[in-house]
């Protein structure tokens, strides 16, 4: 059977996040972070025995606000935008004959992680549960599949087998065990599909279905997706380390320490993100990047002023984002440059069609000239169709998350309505799924190609390595507490233009993405994905920004009818 592996939320497929995700640098401490302080933290009621010891890093966060860069100085959130990744390290004394220079090893388009010696000796057994002196349990939990989304994924061969996910992910901990440095230790990961439906969503089922994985008692659990926000705190109450869940509120996070992280960008800050954009470059202006008639009820781009509407899930953990950009806008613009609530949805592909109806029947009775859909990749296919079916041409302001950025899912929204399309962008710029990181960890174990078609497999790949990347700068005395030392701590930030996001963690900031592109979409362009017309085309090249950097125009976006 055919299923998909974006679940509502899609990939970060091959590309992108994972071309230069985790060099991380400096072994054994990062430039740039706050002291760690000794103390229990953690999420009120999540401790196990085992768990509890250990340091925790302090919750300030005020040395997350540069970004260390190649001359060892910073580049804060309202400075120049960022280029170019972190360089140079010292490697440590020992046994480093298995290391590519200053690399674990050499596979990667930045090479791998910093070298790190040989251990020998006692890593101390089983410091926590899911620990043994020989193992590090992890479970990679998935929800079932649905087949309506797996026909549209299709279209583009983004959906994936079970059997081609699973050789994948298999040679994926293969490649870790046998090239990072894990103590003694090496990952044993078993695959759960919980009870757990994709859409319409069963929190009573997904709940259960979370305690039942709390049973097999891992160290950590990975789910990637951007539903069910709440069933994560099964596991941080039960004091596992829980991996994914992206784009909910910074509190999912930090209130759930130190169990809670995600790769991707947390929703507060691709609010801030967007919320920035909007006010610097769009308030108060014509929508002259909207169809020259916007809607009959609405008028001509040139008539009116933007109002926008933002679109999202009905998810609180989503909500509180949407709103976040909500009240940003208004405090730049006032009450009549934007809708004050978020027009929200239930993810539910089974009533997508009259739930869009709905929708774009409220868009147009308030107005909206310009819209920001902070959804998952699969609602845009049915928000753009109703769209169009109204003769309805609004702008498409891009929210940076949710895949909706990248070049094969954008061509599975209505081309009348994505030629309006601009604005932030998460995601690198895209190689060949050949010269992804994944397809380089699949030769390197022995095959030819790139795993899982146009998939890719690249989530599995960018969560798998980002565990991979903290087990090895957490040291052999492994708990929970020692695991947030070692993403907060020793994980220096890398990357920051082209084909690496800039990626950094610290006190207060347990997601991995800290920046972002301009694009515009082009039905004409080609993907360098697998080489197909339709892709976003990025403003300035390899520039990315960070908080405070965006400009004040739309210099080299297209205006089209």
């Amino acid at each position: 059977m055919r299923r998909s592996t974006l679940r509502l939320y899609a990939p970060f497929i091959a590309l992108a996040l994972v071309q230069a995700l985790f060099v991380v640098l400096v072994p054994s401490r990062a430039p740039s972070r706050q002291e760690l302080a000794v103390g229990p933290g953690g999420f009120r009621g999540g401790t196990r025995a085992g768990a509890a010891s250990g340091t925790a890093l302090a919750t300030s966060d005020a040395s997350t606000t540069g970004a260390v860069v190649a001359n060892g100085g910073t580049a804060g959130a309202g400075g120049a935008p960022t280029t170019g990744n972190v360089q140079g390290f010292d490697v440590p004394p020992g046994d480093t004959s298995h290391c590519a220079g200053e690399f674990q090893f050499d596979v990667l388009l930045t090479h791998g992680p910093p070298c790190q010696p040989k251990f020998t000796g006692d890593n101390g057994g089983a410091t926590s549960p899911g620990v043994t002196g020989d193992t590090i349990k992890i479970v990679y939990f998935e929800s079932q599949p649905n087949e309506q989304v797996n026909t549209i994924l299709a279209a583009k061969g983004l959906a994936t087998s079970s059997d081609q996910e699973e050789a994948a992910i298999k040679v994926f901990v293969d490649f870790i065990n046998s090239h990072y440095e894990l103590w003694g230790r090496k990952i044993s990961l078993e695959k759960v599909v919980g009870d757990c439906p994709t859409t319409p969503p069963d929190y009573d089922k997904c709940l259960a279905a979370a305690q039942e994985v709390v049973k097999k008692q891992p160290f950590a659990v990975i789910w990637v997706t951007s539903l069910y926000a709440d069933v994560y705190d099964v596991w941080a109450n039960a004091g596992i380390v829980a991996i994914g869940g992206s784009a909910f509120d910074v509190s999912y996070y930090n209130d759930r320490r130190p169990y809670r992280y995600d790769v991707a960008m947390d929703g507060t800050q691709s609010a801030d993100f967007i919320a920035e954009y909007y006010c610097k470059k769009l308030v108060g202006r014509h929508p002259d990047h909207a169809g020259t008639l916007i809607h009959a009820t609405i008028g001509t781009r040139d008539q009116v002023t933007r109002k926008l509407g933002v679109i999202v899930p009905e998810i609180q953990a989503n909500v509180l984002t949407a709103q976040r950009v909500i009240d940003q806008v208004r405090a730049c613009g006032g009450d009549g440059a934007v809708v004050d609530h978020p027009f929200t949805y239930k993810s539910d592909i089974n009533t997508a069609t009259t739930q869009t109806e709905s929708t774009v029947a409220a868009l147009a009775q308030n107005k909206v000239t310009t819209i920001v859909c902070m959804c998952d990749p699969i609602a845009p296919v049915f928000l753009t169709q109703g769209l169009s079916s109204q003769r309805y041409f609004p702008e498409h302001v891009l929210p940076g998350l949710g895949l909706l950025d990248y070049d094969l899912l954008g061509q599975l929204y209505d081309p009348q309505q994505w030629q309006h399309a601009f604005g932030p962008s998460q995601l690198p710029i895209p190689t060949s799924l050949d010269n992804s990181d994944p397809a380089r960890v699949w030769r390197a174990m022995g095959n030819s190609g790139h795993p899982c078609g146009n998939n890719g497999c690249g989530l599995p790949w960018a969560y798998l390595s980002f565990v991979a990347a903290a087990l090895q700068q957490t040291g052999p005395d492994l708990n929970p507490f020692t695991f947030e030392q070692g993403v907060l701590g020793n994980l220096p930030p890398t990357g920051g233009s082209g084909l690496s996001a800039l990626v950094k963690f610290g006190p207060g900031d347990y997601t991995g993405i800290s920046d972002e592109k301009e694009v515009y979409w082009d039905p004409t362009a080609t993907t360098p994905t697998d080489g197909s017309k339709g892709a976003y085309v990025a403003v300035g090249g390899d520039v990315r920004y960070q908080l405070g950097q965006w400009g004040t125009t739309l210099d080299g976006i297209p205006i089209r009818p």
